[in-house]
């Protein structure tokens, strides 16, 4: 568990060739999984939060404040 794991990639283009490497043990690409999931649950939180009207606050229309019609 302790070994760290390693990848490299190379991306080349005509103009600019860049190279990169990581090493993670298999602990850190757990947190960093978790990490992912925790980002990931709250951004949905948000969007639901988000589509929701507020509570007390009329919905009016951008003519003339009129309400919107139900639909």
């Amino acid at each position: 568990m302790d070994q760290p794991q390693r990848a490299y990639v190379e991306l080349s283009t005509p103009h600019i060739t860049a190279r990169a490497g990581v090493s993670v043990t298999p602990a850190g690409l757990l947190a960093i999984g978790t990490m992912v999931s925790m980002i990931l649950a709250g951004s949905a939180a948000i969007v639901v939060a988000a589509r929701q009207p507020r509570p007390g606050v009329p919905r009016l229309s951008a003519r003339r404040g009129s309400p919107r019609s139900r639909r």
